[in-house]
């Protein structure tokens, strides 16, 4: 092995762990519990939730939203409305099927579990509150694909991440978020028509809240395991309570209901507090603990007539939330985990956190708005001629709030030929329409900031979403024109660095873009997240290079390409799939087969399990211009620069290696454009899985 410097994990000097603030002994008090008591959630048998319903008395909800501001339904809204009526949601990939248990899962590549199968059973709560007729109780617990059942106790984390085969637990976390509420609270209060038809899907709203209060007891059970599910979770209901409740003129959510909501939120503030996620050694706190002071600011916000304790819990989250933002973006945009799932994800905890804190009367400082305004010029970087979006490394389709999908509609039997996983599915819902979610788009990530800032009409309901919780556009639109070119982003008179090649080994290869005449092009860089882009009026061309950290989301993709040409993309992003649903899976999903790559005989990184790697690499910009860019990449193995040259009509790129490799320009060909959902040649793909799944 050649040495580089680049010691192994293993090799590397424990951290020290450093206490910073209140969420440091927080998370250092559940440590220390977690090894007395043996799982990671029991430290809640110690939290009074007791108390929970009694701050609750004297708490009173706000009204956030004004449901006339944002626009018209879309499509999309529809569908999923209508599916959720029928009690079907699609979570991750599963296709639209019922949560009640009444139906058998699918399972996932033949592997599926029945209650006779597993030890444990489904504890249902006791029929404290009369469902309407026509409600089929969720089965909160069962995972949707395979029908695993996770048992009502305490968990341990590392627990839920080994499960077993074809299991994901992230299925179940899904759907506790509640993601669909907020589409469908639009959809409740821009319908028309006859009044008992709103109101039954007014009692539906009411059902499904009731369900899940009723059966998962807080700080117990699968769905009270990460804090950042509660975070997510509350905000999700909170703001759909908001928008229902202004579209019920019959009182259907009575006081009764309103008093369960105000419970519902005190417990999630304390769980979330009591199990907050911050990094004790080793770097900086994740995507984790940003959702989690996410989800305080956002329930608390919410919340009248506060207790002292309250306003503590608000005044440590906005201010330890300001310090993260900071610390996890970066001042020219995007995130610090390298990835454009995660991008996303915090940064619209980012926007509604603002929303929020301006609506309470907290002022944003400067340095958060530059960094608001900088993350949509990222997002609008990653924009392809067609108006989707690029992407890279791990996208579970992780949102914060979703109140419109993005995608098409194809027929369940081309959903079925087209996706492996979804074998069985058009047998089950015969000729029905199937809506492809494209999880990868950043649309709403643009139009929740435009909203915050002020930039936009009155036809879009995501940017008249935020307008309207930060109380309009009054001070946004100041504040944000404020930063508006601030700092240039696209590229101008950057000088290229003196680099001497000095490697032995060396490829190029032309990619033809445009004919000369309407050739006109844009270029952007993004250091932080490590990636170029050049843009002409039909095509987009990304140049990912990487990120210096060791996060486990980053995949085996340094200076990997994708050139998309009217719509047309050339083998981009190979996905995701699954995290721990199959391990062989995950590493595929993460390896340099998939992808543009030069192809050395190791991989990038070796992996570890299934969100860390074992040994570390590098990379550094060591030439940039307008119209040109040189990446050195460097592990313990080997040394390579990658170079992107535009000229007239061609995209050149050149390799130079201090190690034999090869460039393949056909990478395997097999896809997971959304998690849980895979792809391509289902011959190759059928042999991977029965050599994983032995």
């Amino acid at each position: 092995m050649k040495e580089r410097g680049l010691s192994t994990f293993d090799e590397r000097k424990r951290m020290k762990i450093k206490i910073e603030n209140r969420a440091s002994l927080i998370r250092l008090r559940n440590i220390f519990a977690y090894k007395l008591l043996g799982k990671s959630t029991a430290v809640n048998k110690i939290i009074n939730y007791k108390k929970c319903e009694e701050i609750a008395e004297h708490c009173r909800l706000n009204s956030l939203v004004g449901i006339r501001e944002p626009g018209p339904l879309s499509d999309d809204i529809k569908y999923v409305s209508e599916m959720l009526m029928e009690g079907r949601v699609n979570i991750l990939g599963s296709g639209y099927v019922r949560c009640s248990g009444e139906e058998d899962p699918l399972g996932l590549f033949g592997i599926s579990y029945t209650k006779e199968s597993v030890s444990t059973s489904s504890e249902k709560h006791e029929n404290r509150y009369r469902f309407s007729d026509d409600y089929k109780e969720f089965f909160w617990n069962r995972d949707i694909k395979t029908g695993y059942i996770w048992r009502s106790d305490y968990f341990d984390e590392n627990e839920c991440i080994h499960s077993p085969l074809c299991v994901d637990v992230k299925n179940c976390w899904e759907l506790g978020r509640l993601n669909f509420l907020v589409p469908f609270s639009f959809f409740i209060s821009k319908s028309d028509g006859d009044i008992r038809e709103k109101n039954r899907y007014i009692r539906r709203f009411k059902d499904l809240l009731m369900d899940f209060y009723l059966g998962n007891p807080v700080g117990t059970g699968i769905h009270w395991v990460l804090a950042m599910e509660a975070a997510i979770r509350i905000s999700n209901i909170l703001l759909s309570y908001d928008i229902v409740k202004q579209a019920d003129v019959n009182r259907i959510l009575d006081d009764d209901f309103d008093r369960m909501i105000r419970i519902l939120t005190v417990q999630h503030i304390y769980f979330i507090y009591h199990n907050l996620e911050k990094r004790l050694s080793g770097g900086r706190s994740g995507n984790h603990y940003y959702a989690d002071l996410a989800g305080l600011i956002f329930a608390i916000g919410y919340l009248q007539k506060r207790t002292r304790k309250l306003e503590d819990i608000f005044r440590f989250a906005y201010r330890e939330f300001f310090r993260e933002t900071k610390r996890q973006f970066f001042t020219a945009g995007g995130h610090y985990e390298g990835t454009t799932g995660y991008f996303r994800l915090t940064a619209e905890m980012l926007v509604f956190a603002a929303a929020i804190l301006i609506r309470n009367g907290v002022e944003v400082p400067e340095d958060i708005w530059e960094i608001i305004y900088a993350n949509k010029d990222v997002a609008e970087a990653l924009r392809k001629s067609d108006h989707t979006f690029h992407s890279f490394g791990d996208c579970d389709a992780g949102r914060f709030i979703k109140s419109v999908s993005y995608g098409r509609y194809i027929s369940n039997q081309e959903a079925e030929e087209t996706y492996i996983n979804l074998k069985g599915y058009a047998k089950r819902y015969k000729d029905g329409v199937f809506f492809l979610e494209d999880t990868e788009n950043l649309n709403s990530l643009i139009e929740y900031t435009n909203g915050l800032l002020g930039e936009y009409d009155n036809s879009g309901l995501e940017a008249g979403l935020v307008s309207s919780i930060a109380g309009g556009t009054s001070g946004q639109t100041e504040k944000g024109k404020r930063f508006a070119g601030k700092e240039e982003l696209w590229i101008k008179e950057q000088k290229r660095a003196n680099w001497q090649y000095k490697y032995n080994s060396a490829f190029s290869l032309e990619i033809p873009v445009a004919e000369k005449e309407n050739m006109k092009m844009e270029t952007y860089n993004n250091t932080g997240m490590g990636f170029f882009v050049i843009k002409g009026k039909r095509f987009s061309f990304l140049f990912h290079y990487g990120i210096n950290n060791e996060f486990g989301h980053s995949h085996n993709d340094s200076l990997s390409w994708t050139l998309e040409v009217d719509g047309k993309e050339d083998h981009g992003s190979g996905g995701t799939f699954a995290y721990t649903a199959v391990k062989g899976l995950r590493d595929l999903f993460r390896s340099q087969s998939l992808y543009h790559v030069p192809q050395h005989i190791h991989e990038q990184k070796d992996m570890k399990d299934y969100f860390s790697y074992s040994t570390r690499d590098y990379r550094e910009v060591v030439g940039l211009t307008d119209d040109h860019i040189a990446v050195l990449y460097r592990n313990d193995l080997y040394e390579h620069v990658r170079e992107i040259q535009v000229t007239d009509h061609k995209i050149m790129i050149l390799d130079h290696s201090d190690d034999n490799f090869f460039v393949d320009e056909e990478p395997e060909h097999i896809l997971s454009a959304s998690y849980g959902m895979i792809e391509g040649d289902k011959r190759a793909i059928r042999k991977k899985i029965e050599e994983f799944i032995k």
